[in-house]
Parts: C-alpha cells; sequence; structure tokens
C-alpha cells in the first residue's frame, strides 16, 4: 500500500482536506489509485463497489478536489517523493499517479 499512503500524505497538502476526511478513507482511495497504477482495475472497480457500500469517498469529485493537473502539481510531487514510495519495486512518475487517479474517477 506504498503508493495508497504516499497519495495521502500528498492529498493532506490541499487546505483544509486532512481536517475534512479520515486518514482511512483516504488511503482506501489511494489503494484505489495503487491499483489503477497497477493496471489491475477490474480489482479496483470491485473494491470501488465495496467502499461504496460502506459510504467512503471514492473520488476526488467527491472529496471537492478539482481533477485539474496544476491543482494536483504538489499532490503528485508529494505521491512520488514520499518515503513510502523506496517500497515500490519499479519507477512510479507523477504522469502514472495522474492517470491512474483520473481512472478511478472514470470507473
Amino acid at each position: 500500500c506504498a503508493i495508497a499512503h504516499s497519495v495521502y500524505y500528498g492529498l493532506v497538502l490541499l487546505p483544509g482536506f486532512e481536517e475534512e476526511y479520515l486518514h482511512g478513507d483516504v488511503v482506501a482511495y489511494g489503494v484505489l489509485v495503487q491499483l489503477a497504477v497497477d493496471g489491475q482495475l477490474d480489482e479496483a472497480r470491485e473494491l470501488k463497489g465495496f467502499l461504496e457500500t460502506l459510504g467512503i469517498r471514492t473520488t476526488l469529485a467527491q472529496m471537492n478536489v478539482n481533477t485539474d493537473r496544476e491543482n494536483l502539481k504538489e499532490v503528485l510531487k508529494e505521491t512520488v517523493t514520499g518515503p513510502d514510495m523506496d517500497h515500490i519495486p519499479y519507477p512510479v512518475t507523477e504522469d502514472m499517479v495522474y492517470e491512474a487517479m483520473l481512472r478511478v474517477e472514470e470507473l
């Protein structure tokens, strides 16, 4: 769940985000992003459905986060440079994370 936690640490850079959303809920969203980065979209769809039954927000839109690349600039930077990323056995770029976030929005 390294990408999942890094996504959390990136998103909490947005003003007011950390005060509004629970760590576990945001990490759950991050798991969806990690699955999308890994190309496991069927698993992401299944998890998304489960999370929705629990009332957990599964998109940035539901968390009132604008998906414009410029708005997510610092989020993406923190996501790929955070210490948790040392546990990923392959390079992860900002483009990969951003594209995965957009895929999660569309699931």
